[in-house]
């Protein structure tokens, strides 16, 4: 999810027009999609993880949650923001 789609999920939903980019209301906007991000992200990969322990021990579904999990570290190597867990400020997948 990049940022110009979070803000138009905001004017949908009626958060306001067009937010700046600096703005205190935008950025709170993106710091929720980010944890909202990262919450569906782990769900997703328990749900793998549940499948792999008590269903099927296919290792390509042990790799699935591995990399679901790592979609939300992909930032920390571009960005620097170590100990931060976030996807970056145009991407959220």
């Amino acid at each position: 999810m990049t940022k110009e789609e979070i803000i138009e999920m905001v004017m949908q939903i009626g958060g306001c027009d067009r937010p700046e980019d600096d703005s205190p209301a935008l950025k709170m906007f993106v710091a929720f999609a980010k944890l909202v991000a990262a919450k569906e992200r782990e769900a997703c990969a328990k749900l793998c993880d549940y499948v792999y322990d008590n269903i099927v021990t296919d290792e390509h579904i042990k790799h699935m949650a591995l990399k679901i999990r790592a979609r939300g570290q992909v930032a920390l190597c571009i960005t620097g923001n170590v100990g931060q867990k976030t996807t970056g400020e145009n991407n959220l997948s």
